[in-house]
């Protein structure tokens, strides 16, 4: 589970965040939310106020409780001063940066509904959602789609949801997580959030598989093993993404999430290899190299963490081919996609060894691309604009 970042604000920034008031009916949720009950805890992640009146003397934010605003998009909208917010399709008004003395007018403006006509007709000048600047965003290692900001209806709520959804992504994953999980996470994440199950119990639940997988295969049961282990993949590809839609990240959560996915593979390798060794599979060379598989995952993380502290950039968001790297890279599903194919072939010594070699490779591959960030001088991300 990670925070969202906020968009750089394209014109000048108010000197302090505006108050704001939410304005309209709190109809139709979206992820189990009212427009207004985002707002409020979207306000509270960024120490925003909302207040009940706006005074005469004081800038205020009114925003519209029938509109889904993007975490992005209200950070920005935050930032704003003396403009009406249009919706993506430029066809409603969603919010208005009031300046001090004309809260009441733009609020009787807001209810008024949707507004179709001439621009020059609106109270102050305008901003579409595609105006702000979409910067690069190192937490989701992406760079931002489009803005989300829209009025909801009973009949575009699913529509509202996949956006809110699909903004939660990340951008740099492995193959597994961006693809072949994209729709199963996310109706994993809607039973979830109907059933009332917040993100931090599926978070606990990754964890809870992952060491049941390890359990299965310290004992040799690898193939029951291996069914579990993708079950804590899949639940692992939906909690973060439910944690932002539903405005509920949290330090803790995003630690517990991070420290799974950094041990819960060493932790599978090395239950194989006493798998192997009580069912009479192991020989004295394979320790070794379960060992160096264990050994050299460590290491590409290293490499990860070293390449951030000095370069205060993802290594897998730097090139082109680093991010398209990232989609075969020796991470968990990779290695979990090995370890699979080679149970199948009723090989699971050699599983092992698979996920040595593989994630040899990648080590090498990593090391080469640090040494060519040292020769480059300052580097930034392919993606930024």
């Amino acid at each position: 589970m990670t925070h969202s970042t906020e968009l750089v604000q394209p014109s000048g920034a108010a000197s302090a965040a505006p108050r704001i008031r939410l304005v309209g009916t709190e109809e139709n949720p979206v992820w189990g939310l009212s427009g207004g009950e985002r707002l409020r805890r979207m306000a509270r992640q960024l120490g925003a106020t909302i207040v009940d009146e706006a005074q005469d003397d004081e800038a205020v934010l009114l925003v519209r409780c029938d509109a889904v605003i993007g975490a992005r998009m209200f950070a920005a909208m935050l930032r704003l001063e003396s403009v009406v917010v249009l919706d993506e399709d430029g066809a409603a008004a969603v919010a208005a940066a009031a300046p001090p003395g004309r809260a009441a007018e733009l609020e009787a403006f807001l209810r008024g509904g949707r507004w179709i006509g001439d621009e020059q007709s609106l109270p102050l000048p305008v901003l579409r959602p595609t105006d702000l600047d979409r910067a690069f965003d190192e937490s989701l290692r992406r760079r931002p789609g489009r803005p989300i900001a829209r009025l909801v209806d009973a009949e575009n709520t699913p529509r509202a949801e996949w956006s809110l959804y699909n903004a939660a992504n990340l951008g740099v994953t492995d193959i597994v997580a961006k693809y072949l999980w994209l729709y199963p996470a996310f109706h994993l994440a809607r039973t979830a959030q109907r059933a009332g199950v917040p993100a931090m119990a599926v978070t606990a639940g990754v964890l809870l598989l992952s060491l049941l997988a390890a359990l299965l295969f310290l004992n040799g049961g690898f193939a029951a093993g291996l069914v579990v282990a993708w079950a804590a993949s899949l639940a692992d590809a939906a909690d973060g993404k439910l944690a932002r839609v539903t405005v509920a990240t949290s330090p803790l959560g995003d630690a517990l999430d991070r420290g799974t996915d950094i041990l819960a593979p060493p932790i599978w390798y090395a239950a194989w290899l006493a798998g192997l060794a009580a069912t009479g599979q192991m020989a004295g060379p394979w320790v070794w190299i379960a060992v160096m598989s264990v050994g050299l995952y460590f290491g590409c993380k290293l490499q990860e963490l070293w390449f951030y502290r000095r370069h205060n950039l993802g290594l897998y968001a730097w090139r082109a081919f680093d991010s398209w790297f990232r989609l075969i890279a020796a991470g968990r599903n990779t290695n979990l996609v090995i370890l699979t194919l080679f149970a199948l072939a009723k090989s699971p010594y050699l599983a092992i060894a698979g996920v040595a070699v593989w994630t040899g490779f990648a080590f090498a591959v990593q090391l080469v691309r640090i040494v060519q960030a040292e020769g480059a001088g300052t580097i930034r991300s392919w993606m930024e604009p």
